[in-house]
Formats: C-alpha cells, structure tokens, sequence
C-alpha cells in the first residue's frame, strides 16, 4: 500500500475508530514534600496529583493542551505531563492542583470530550480525628536490664519506663504529620512533662504504626501516675500506673501453687510428693496481689528440719517478679537428705510466704457422736486441695453394677 494510502488511513481510523482508552485513574496528596495515595483528601494536604494511564491510537495527538481537567468554579486545569511512545502504548497524563477546601468531582476531557470522571473526597479535621483510633495502650518498666509490661512497679527499683500504643486510621496516618502529637505524664507529686511522639516516613505512608515513648529519670515516687496519649488538647488514651514501696510488694506477694521438682533420668518433673528414691527440690509459683506488679525481692528458701541434729542451711536468691506467677526453685536434694526435712518455706524478708510439706496430710478421725478429733497444724496448699477434690470425685461415681 502506497504510503500516504497508510497516512490517510491511519487519520480516518482515529475518527472513526476510538482513539483513546482508559486504563486506570489514581489520585496522590502530597504535604511536606511527601507524596501518599489514598482516596481521601486530608485538610491539611498541600497538593493534589491526578494520574491517568490510558491507550491511544497512533494517529491520535498527545500535546498537553489536548488534555483538560474541569472542576466546578474554578478554571480547567491543563495537563501538566503527557508522556507517551509511538504506537498503542500506554500514554501517561498527570494533572497537579491544589489541595481543594471540600469535596468535589472533577472531568477530564481530551480534545472537548470527556473520557472519565473523578470524585476528590476531602476529609475534615474533626472526621479524620473521630475515626482515629488509639488501641493497646501499654507500659513497660525497666528493673534492671530487665523490660517488663506492668500496671503497678517498686518505685525505688524503677529505671525508666516504655509507654506505646498502637495508632491506627483507615485513611492512614500522614496528616498527623506535624501536628502536636505526644503523651502527656504526671506523676504523683504532681510534676507534669511532655513526651513528644515521632513517625517515620514508613509509619505515616501506612494506616496502622506502634509508637513508643521512652521516659528516663523516673522519679522515685510511690502513688499514682497518669498516662495520657494526646494529640493537641484531645486526649486519645489513658493509663494509669502506681509505684509502690518495697515493703508493700512484698507484703503483696503470694504462693499461687507448689510441687516438688523431681530430677530423674527422663529429666525433670513436677508432683504433688517427691517419690522416695530420686532427687527434688521445692517449687513455688508467686505472683502478687496487685494488678499486674512487677518488682525484684529477695526470697530465702529455708529448710525446716525434724529434729535439732540436723543441720541445714538456707538458700537466697533475688528474683523478678512479673506480672505472671514466677516460678522460684533452688535445685534438688538427694532422697537421704530429704528423709531428715519437714519441708520448706519461703520469705521474702521477714515475711513467711508459704510451707512446702515433705509429711503426707493428716488423715481425719471422727467419733462415735460423728465429730472429728483436731487436726495438727498443717498450711492448706493447692495440691491438698487437688488431692481432695479426687478424692471426693471418686466418692461421688457411681458404683458399677455387675449383671
């Protein structure tokens, strides 16, 4: 075919035939040189970027001003970039504007016609800060080089605290971007600070971001401490903390469970009693009374033993005691030895805590008027009382009926 036949031909085809296809529309903000996609607007965005990718035919023209982009009481907006290739490629159009005050639908047109139509939602500062959640709001202390999540900690013991949260917004977190953002602390003596609250660029580009605030020089100060998560005046979240002195943790502490630790040659095991050939130790579980308290105490384990020939020595060690019960157990003793002890207890200072007893449970008499004569004196644990809830379910199954 003769070559202005294919020039003609091609011009023809272009009138007749659809020059231009859609592929995909897509809308960015960008504030403080960073640009984000999302599908709504903020009201603190600076710019806003409109991007088409579309097919055109080869005959069809590709300047800037074939491209418009019509909103409402404003004037069209040419095509600020067209970048294309010859042939049925995809051709690039970009339109820059400013940010618009609310919502509004935009038409971008090529060459007079409308091709696509475009709806810029604008999101208000009270919608945005209305679906802005603050979820999980946590403490951590540091006792030591230790970090432990806590609602109540020994003050004395307290090097610093880790206060995080997790942010979340469906719209993401970039128009937090510059806004006073931060946690305000007060402690019980009444001094108040500001701890600002920092994003990354990775952080605001998405919709959800665990911020941590780190407060060195904790005051050494038992009571209460508020915790609030702020962003300007409005308050997102609340903690509340409490510092106590040494002596109330311990007064708080409590035995949730004991057992004996056997070592056998299978490794080791825990029992409500040690068996009368292997080696075990004690085993205590702590916790505290208070709402997850967390502190480092010196516990004692002290051996009591059956007469005044034996001999035998207490063990220390300082432990942390978490928000969950702690296991405390000082190793084993061979059988012999055990043989010649009553038990064990533990303290925490002065404080009995609990008795662990290597003597079964006494066993109840009654009489003939159907009383039951009194007992020794014997601590009441959890494994006396799993011993008797079995005991009493086997009283209660029914006896089997032979045919």
């Amino acid at each position: 075919m003769w070559p202005w036949m294919k020039h003609w031909r091609g011009w023809l085809m272009s009138r007749i035939v659809a020059p231009l296809r859609l592929q995909s529309l897509s809308v960015r903000y960008s504030r403080a040189s960073l640009v984000v996609t999302s599908q709504a607007i903020p009201w603190n965005a600076e710019a806003v970027q409109i991007e088409a990718n579309l097919r055109l035919s080869p005959a069809a023209s590709r300047r800037r001003s074939d491209f418009l982009l019509v909103l409402p009481d404003r004037e069209a907006v040419e095509a600020s970039l067209v970048r294309s290739r010859d042939g049925w490629y995809p051709v690039e159009i970009r339109f820059d504007l400013p940010a618009p005050s609310g919502s509004i639908q935009a038409d971008l047109l090529y060459r007079g016609h409308s091709f696509a139509r475009i709806a810029l939602p604008v999101l208000s500062s009270s919608e945005y800060l209305n679906q802005l959640q603050l979820r999980l709001p946590s403490a951590a202390v540091q006792l030591g080089q230790e970090v432990v999540p806590c609602r109540c900690f020994v003050a004395s013991q307290a090097r610093g605290l880790l206060l995080s949260a997790l942010l979340h917004h469906p719209a993401g977190l970039f128009p937090l971007h510059g806004l006073h953002l931060h946690v305000q602390l007060q402690g019980p003596d009444g001094a108040s600070r500001q701890l600002p609250i920092h994003l990354s660029a990775e952080q605001l580009a998405g919709e959800s971001a665990l911020v941590t605030v780190a407060v060195s020089r904790l005051p050494r100060c038992q009571g209460e401490w508020s915790v609030q998560w702020r962003l300007g005046e409005r308050v997102l979240g609340r903690l509340t903390l409490r510092g106590l002195s040494q002596q109330a943790f311990q007064q708080s502490l409590r035995i949730r469970d004991r057992k004996f630790v056997v070592e056998s040659a299978g490794g080791l095991s825990l029992c409500e009693q040690p068996p009368t050939d292997s080696r075990a130790g004690p085993y205590f579980l702590l916790a505290s009374a208070e709402p997850e308290a967390v502190g480092m105490v010196r516990l004692r384990l002290r051996p009591l033993v059956l007469d005044d020939t034996t001999r035998a020595t207490g063990l220390e060690q300082r432990v942390l005691i978490g928000p969950a019960p702690t296991p405390f157990t000082l190793g084993t003793l061979d059988a012999e030895e055990l043989t010649r002890l009553g038990g064990f207890e533990v303290l925490a200072g002065r404080c009995v805590l609990g008795q662990l007893s290597l003597q079964p449970p006494p066993v109840a008499h009654f009489t003939s008027e159907g009383c039951y004569l009194p007992l020794p004196d014997y601590e009441w644990s959890a494994a006396a009382e799993r011993e008797i809830a079995r005991r009493l379910g086997q009283l209660l199954e029914e006896p089997e009926i032979s045919s």
